[in-house]
């Protein structure tokens, strides 16, 4: 059986009971470093961090089970269901809702709930339970999944995806099956679908008809779902402008409902929009503020620009300045700081086995073999984050097939799908086979970046892309003057077309990462921050930002006055 330090957890084994410790999973980015945020009990061997949520127990990966099925429905829900939410109940029947009284933190009291029972491979996993003011809870610890999974027939060839139980309710009460339900409703940012990931194989060749809600919340919803089924294999279910959701056209007409069905139409993949669509869209950001990007936890950079999933970013440099160290440091900090996931394709660094060493280095800050570093890890710090490694980090090999652009898309949309990643590492460019039917290669590269950029938009996740520089000239005090997306060999494409622009710049002070290039002002502004390199652990610490105005000789592309313009 293992232990705690098999997980990188370092308790006091002279002691027993509750223990906080430090928390492997994100203390390297905290800037409380002397917070203690990992609550242990060495008694049960289970843990749990205050600050990022990782918990876990010494029996490997474990979920609480639901104590004993839902008490049969009551008479109070039982009508409300009927009278006021129009289910049926042989639906009420089929799903096996129950009543219960459960403690519900909102209100700091016992409410008697009804309960949703969900289920999978036959057995009860959770229950999500609502009383009468609309507040919701779930069982803590248990498992998530789609509610209705068990009930899928197989010898239909859809399933339909809704936000709540009552909209899957409706559906079955006029008659059309295979509804399920999302068991954490709807947010206006990026959704957590992790619970997908295990529910993939029941929904294998079905076409997915997405019925969430008409408002901005179930919009974000609708795209995050498309994302991961596939947009080509989706169909959307539109309801009346009147409506939010299927059970209020449930309350309208039992056959509008039906007619919402019949009339999905394929998730737009490619269309026309008007200004007017989004208003709703503007008004929530002007209400609520802009969406929060993606942060490094590196505070000067994060001042600087934060970092999208729908924006192709192109990372140039001289040759052995640091390029693939620096990207490898920023995957790490934002997969701990953000749960970011990556999909890498990294011919620059072919042995996997090494280049999962030096993301390790940099979670624990610590080398790894004795002959190159002072304080190495042990064994149980490299196993222990071997769970962190596998859910953010997954690499691409193109063994047989050519590495052309299309196969490495084709790659990464599996991986869209099957692990959600956030972001594309393609390094570099010049392992990449040019497409044969362009002559010129500034042709190919042009036509490389537009398929990047669609694809880029068509599944939210960003692609990052190192690009060599041509041969440069030394400057006369003998260093390299720092290069921009005019200094790529091939092309001008390369400043043109990407949404921001980065050089990783090293000279013998420190190393530099300067944004050349920000299409969206949103997200941040051309700069440079300054990093000191960590020779024990092959990494870099934040040393500085240094003001645009100084930077201004390094840039050879448009001059900053021009940033809303581009």
């Amino acid at each position: 059986m293992k232990d705690f330090y098999d997980f990188g957890i370092k308790v006091d084994t002279s002691r027993k009971g509750n223990q906080k410790v430090f928390c492997p999973k994100c203390h390297h980015n905290r800037k409380h470093k002397y917070d203690k945020s990992l609550s242990v009990d060495t008694d049960e061997g289970v843990w749990n961090c205050h600050n990022c949520g990782w918990s876990g127990s010494l029996k490997g990966k474990s979920y609480t089970i639901p104590k004993n099925e839902p008490e049969e429905i009551d008479d109070r829900a039982l009508n409300w269901l009927i009278k006021k939410r129009g289910i049926s109940k042989d639906a009420i029947k089929r799903r096996k809702v129950g009543s219960e009284t459960v403690f519900m933190p909102q209100v700091n009291a016992n409410r008697s709930c009804i309960a949703f029972s969900y289920y999978k491979g036959g057995n009860l996993i959770n229950i999500k339970y609502r009383d009468g003011e609309k507040n919701f809870r779930m069982v803590k610890g248990a498992e998530k999944t789609l509610y209705g999974l068990d009930l899928i027939n197989h010898e239909l060839e859809y399933v339909i995806v809704s936000e709540g139980e009552i909209d899957a309710l409706s559906w079955d009460t006029v008659g059309v099956y295979n509804s399920l339900s999302v068991p954490n409703g709807a947010s206006v940012d990026r959704n957590n679908l992790d619970y997908l990931n295990d529910c993939l194989s029941y929904l294998e060749g079905k076409t997915i008809y997405i019925a969430t809600d008409n408002d901005e919340a179930g919009r974000s919803l609708q795209r995050d779902l498309a994302r991961r089924f596939g947009a080509e294999n989706c169909m959307v279910i539109y309801f009346p402008e009147d409506c939010k959701d299927a059970n209020d056209v449930l309350l309208h007409e039992e056959e509008s409902l039906r007619d919402c069905f019949e009339n999905a139409k394929p998730y737009p993949v490619d269309g026309i929009h008007s200004p007017s669509e989004y208003n709703e869209r503007v008004m929530y950001l002007m209400e609520n503020g802009l969406p929060k990007n993606n942060e490094t936890g590196f505070e000067e950079l994060d001042d600087l620009i934060t970092w999208q999933t729908n924006e192709v970013v192109v990372v140039t440099g001289i040759p052995s300045h640091g390029k693939s160290v620096m990207l490898d440091q920023l995957m790490v900090n934002m997969a701990g700081r953000n749960g970011n996931r990556f999909g890498i394709w990294s011919p620059e660094k072919p042995d996997i086995s090494m280049h999962s060493v030096e993301l390790t280095q940099k979670i624990v800050e610590k080398g790894t073999f004795k002959e190159k570093c002072l304080n190495p890890m042990s064994k149980e710090e490299y196993l222990a984050y071997s769970d962190f490694r596998d859910e953010h980090f997954h690499f691409i090999e193109m063994r047989s097939n050519v590495a052309s652009v299309d196969n490495i898309l084709s790659k990464a949309t599996y991986l869209v799908r099957a692990k959600g990643i956030d972001y594309l590492i393609i390094d570099n460019w010049s392992y990449v086979e040019n497409d044969k039917l362009y002559e010129k290669e500034g042709d190919a590269i042009s036509q490389a970046l537009n398929k990047m950029k669609m694809w880029s938009h068509e599944n939210d996740c960003g692609v990052w892309l190192v690009a060599h520089t041509t041969k440069m000239q030394k400057k006369t005090n003998g260093e390299y003057p720092m290069p921009d997306g005019y200094s790529i060999s091939g092309s001008a494409h390369w400043f043109n077309k990407p949404d921001v622009g980065v050089t990783i710049y090293r000279d013998k002070h420190f190393t530099s990462l300067s944004t050349w290039k920000v299409r969206n002002w949103w997200t941040g502004n051309k700069g440079e921050v300054h990093f000191s390199w960590q020779d024990e652990w092959k990494g870099f610490k934040e040393q500085g930002r240094i003001s645009t105005s100084s930077d201004s000789e390094h840039f050879n592309g448009q001059p900053y006055s021009d940033d809303v313009l581009q």
